[in-house]
């Protein structure tokens, strides 16, 4: 192959046997700086494109590493980014463009440099660059061909099944979907979109199995239209030659080792077998017995209303149907019909698989304001409520800590960080021992006894963040290039993680095992020797970095990954642009900021909202929007009751505020003090004039029931959800009581029934 290799591309051979890859690499770094001229820059790419085009000297230019200790990939998908100008874009492009082009038919010698390269690119996080241009690249002068050459590059990459999966999971068909729906503004342009079209609907076919034109048709068809192809294909007799389905009946059986049978076969029903052609390239693939029975069975299953990807073995004799979800499991959608239930049913299994999921729902989906504590000029960084949760503590940027007594409102301070703000406290969860405390600033962490908070006890240098371990005795702390674990028994460093490749900008955490640690998307075994278990694909710019709670799945942004198979399993919209999630007391849900208040990356819509997901289906559970003046700094879960406290900044008025909200209610059912400014958005519609303020509904008599509340009190805070829509089912159904209980009655004096009224009030003052 070699040899081959330098008949065809002699030139390239020597540049790359003679390491002249390494001072063509060294000259693009230094070109890519901001004095430098983009000229040197673009002709060097224009040279390193010509030397690609040979499949030798692929991997020397991703590996060859320059000065700096960046790699030549990493060089080239750096130039790629929307941030460079328009001619170095498309430029380093269509370098990396002929590296992974997927030709019609490929040398099987080529298949190890491929995967080679496959490596390689994920490595290099190039699948994230690739879908920031598809997305965010703007320019109008060559828009379409930097589209055209991301296109080409993924076709070239979903020849790797693993990263086939991950383009499906992305919703990539989604995104393509949008490209191919913008309008052009001239010929030229036209005509360069034309060529993407194409290039895009080879990736649709080849990420989501199916045939471009099936694909294009289905969305372009009307019903009506469909119908009626339907009715053309049903009443088409179809004939099909018996020689053939024989010999793919023989070919099956030899490969099954039925060879005595296959010979049968072909002597009874005298066929010819098709001879082998010895070929260097791959051929294409033939029609065996498998792969038509396959393709029949999974269009039986493309035809189930609800789908699943996990069945048993199918039958050939039956047709395949996918179960369908009976509502009879479901449990009533009405709170009040659920609680009454609750009181009839003692066995859990009768009250609907989403009874609790349900209940929460209901309560988080409603969060009313409680009360103001703090107001000053002053900037507050964090807030944590303390452990027992009479108390709520918040962090200044003079270093300072204040300890609020919610119930009086007073508030001390202690000076805990010397220099600088304190960006952030956690408070360990062991109830047996004396509760501790973390206080991080800039570049050190300290732990603090909650009962003596003007001595440290330990202090942690050169790190930005850190974390409790789920057995509270271990803490992890974060620098942009190093992880440290500590043991707090001894006192001391067990581990230190480091990786040299990347700068670090994550928290690092534990697993809920405290065996794994996960720093910027990378999984790392402390345990015996430090070693990087795995890297999982970075798809954007990595903030969110935890496990899910049930130890089964990693959190990375909005991507979901399989920690026992590591494969991407689905996204999830709501922590789309996250920077950082907060799980409640039983893990039940998560709550999403969007803010990095401490180095201002505000974001643009979602800066005075949060959003509770399901930690286990990782649907929108609800979404609470404030005032649009106002901006979210922090938050803070109470870990026993219903409580919420927020920390907001107005930049108008230069005030930032610390309030106390509760959930399970509505603004109707709280006492809301006119005088105060809250500026909650609510639903259009929500509000009914005439009503009187109904019970809190934790007032309800059902829940002051000891058979209904289990033994876990804390699971019913938690919400479910299938949309972002507040649903007040529990008022609309109390308010149809009310208005048939009003039909019912006979209607009374005005009079008689202030009377009534009074008398009540007067026997209930009586007693």
């Amino acid at each position: 192959m070699k040899a081959f290799q330098e008949q065809i591309f002699n030139p390239v051979v020597k540049i790359v046997n003679s390491d002249g890859l390494s001072p063509i690499l060294e000259i693009f770094n230094k070109s890519n700086y901001v004095w430098m001229d983009d000229t040197l820059s673009f002709t060097v790419l224009e040279i390193l494109e010509l030397i690609s085009l040979s499949p030798v000297s692929h991997i020397p230019i991703a590996e060859t590493e320059v000065l700096s200790g960046r790699s030549g990939l990493s060089l080239l998908l750096g130039s790629s980014t929307v941030e460079n100008e328009p001619q170095i874009v498309e430029a380093a492009l269509r370098t990396i463009h002929n590296m992974f082009f997927s030709h019609s038919k490929i040398v099987s010698a080529l298949l190890p440099i491929r995967k080679t390269l496959f490596e390689l690119f994920r490595k290099n996080d190039g699948i994230r660059v690739l879908l920031d241009d598809l997305q965010n690249y703007d320019d109008p002068s060559n828009m379409n061909q930097v589209r055209k050459l991301c296109c080409g590059i993924l076709i070239g990459l979903s020849d790797e099944p693993s990263i086939n999966q991950i383009l499906f999971k992305v919703e990539l068909g989604q995104l393509l979907t949008d490209i191919m729906k913008d309008k052009q503004q001239n010929e030229e342009q036209s005509e360069s979109f034309n060529e993407l079209k194409e290039v895009v609907l080879k990736l649709l076919e080849k990420v989501t199995g199916r045939e471009s034109k099936t694909v294009i048709r289905e969305a372009k068809d009307h019903t009506l239209v469909r119908l009626e192809k339907a009715s053309i294909v049903a009443n088409t007799y179809i004939t099909y030659k018996q020689d053939e389905l024989l010999q793919i009946i023989h070919e099956y059986l030899k490969d099954k080792g039925l060879s005595k049978t296959a010979e049968s076969l072909l002597a009874e029903a005298k066929i010819t077998p098709k001879n082998t052609i010895v070929s260097p390239f791959i051929p294409k693939p033939k029609p065996v017995l498998d792969r038509i029975v396959v393709n029949y069975l999974r269009q039986q299953h493309r035809e189930c209303e609800d789908p699943i990807s996990v069945l048993p073995e199918f039958s050939l004799f039956h047709k395949h149907s996918c179960p369908k979800p009976g509502n009879s499991l479901k449990s009533a959608k009405c709170i009040t019909k659920r609680l009454n239930m609750s009181r009839i049913c003692r066995e859990p299994q009768y009250l609907g698989f989403d009874f609790h999921k349900k209940n929460r729902k209901h309560i988080y989906s409603r969060l009313s304001y409680s009360r103001p504590l703090i107001t000053q000029s002053d900037h507050i960084t964090s807030v944590s409520f303390g452990p027992d949760s009479s108390s709520l503590y918040f962090t200044g940027e003079e270093g300072d800590i204040y300890v609020c007594d919610i119930k009086s409102g007073d508030v001390d301070s202690h000076k805990i960080v010397e220099y600088g703000p304190v960006r952030g406290i956690q408070f360990s969860t062991d109830r047996l021992i004396e509760p501790k405390m973390l206080a991080w600033g800039e570049n050190c962490s300290y732990l603090y006894s909650v009962s003596n908070l003007t001595k440290p006890i330990f202090e942690f240098n050169d790190c930005f963040a850190s974390m409790f371990s789920n057995g509270n005795d271990l803490v992890v702390t974060s620098s942009f290039n190093t992880t440290r674990i500590y043991n707090l028994a001894l006192q001391e460093k067990i581990a230190e993680l480091t990786d040299a490749t990347e700068e670090n900008n994550t928290v690092a955490c534990f697993s809920p095992y405290d065996d794994l640690i996960l720093t910027n998307a990378s999984l790392w075994d402390f345990r015996m020797s430090p070693k990087a278990v795995h890297r999982f694909d970075r798809l954007s710019q990595v903030y969110v970095n935890v496990f899910n709670p049930n130890g089964l799945e990693v959190i990375i942004n909005s991507e979901i990954w399989d920690l026992r198979m590591l494969k991407l399993l689905s996204t999830c919209a709501p922590l789309r642009d996250a920077k950082y999630v907060k799980f409640s007391s039983d893990k039940e849900a998560m709550f999403v900021g969007y803010n990095d208040y401490s180095s201002g990356n505000i974001h643009d819509i979602n800066s005075n909202t949060f959003k509770i997901v399901d930690s286990s289906s990782y649907q929108l559970l609800a979404s609470h929007t404030f005032d649009k003046n106002s901006t979210i700094v922090d938050f803070a879960i109470d870990p026993v009751y219903n409580q919420f406290g927020l920390v907001t900044s107005n930049d108008t008025k230069n005030l930032n505020h610390l309030k106390l909200y509760e959930f399970g209610k509505s603004r109707r059912d709280a006492s809301y003090d006119e005088d105060e400014e809250e500026f909650m958005d609510e639903e259009e519609g929500e509000e009914h004039e005439g009503e009187e303020d109904q019970d809190d509904l934790f007032d309800h008599p059902l829940f002051h029931d000891d058979d209904y509340m289990s033994d876990d009190d804390e699971s019913i805070i938690i919400l479910d959800a299938e949309d972002d829509i507040v649903i007040d089912d529990f008022d609309e159904e109390m308010d149809d009581l009310e208005d048939e209980e009003d039909d019912e009655e006979d209607e009374d004096d005005d009079d008689v029934s202030e009377h009534l009224i009074i008398e009540l009030d007067d026997e209930s003052d009586d007693e």
